[in-house]
């Protein structure tokens, strides 16, 4: 009898001009991935690294969470996230500037943050 745990395969990519990301998909654990150039937050680690990240790292804020797409600008990062009919939405963060992220704003997100006019809609 294999006990061995399936592996997590990788659903979604996205290549962006200096920084990376992966969907680790797993039941237990959905993750996503980044690595790269962060300094304006854009891998949403929650911080401005001045060096570059060398090796996946998981982004805290949407650990367990279900990605369904990922895509990348420059300096700015955004994912769909999965949900039940009505409670999938749209993340962004990185540069801010021209209001790219689309919080009404144009400051820098350092994390995932929810778009609150794409909350619950279905993009998937």
């Amino acid at each position: 009898q294999n006990t061995q745990k399936p592996r997590p395969r990788a659903a979604a990519l996205a290549v962006c001009f200096q920084h990376m990301l992966v969907t680790q998909d797993s039941t237990e654990n959905p993750r996503v991935l980044t690595w790269g150039r962060g300094q304006y937050g854009q891998l949403g680690h929650n911080s401005q690294p001045t060096d570059e990240v060398a090796a996946p790292t998981a982004v805290p804020h949407l650990e367990g969470r279900p990605v369904a797409r990922l895509a990348c600008g420059q300096f700015h990062t955004a994912a769909v996230v999965a949900g039940p009919k009505g409670f999938g939405g749209v993340l962004t963060w990185g540069r801010g500037t021209l209001g790219v992220l689309g919080h009404g704003d144009e400051e820098d997100r350092l994390e995932p943050q929810a778009v609150e006019p794409l909350a619950g809609v279905d993009l998937c």
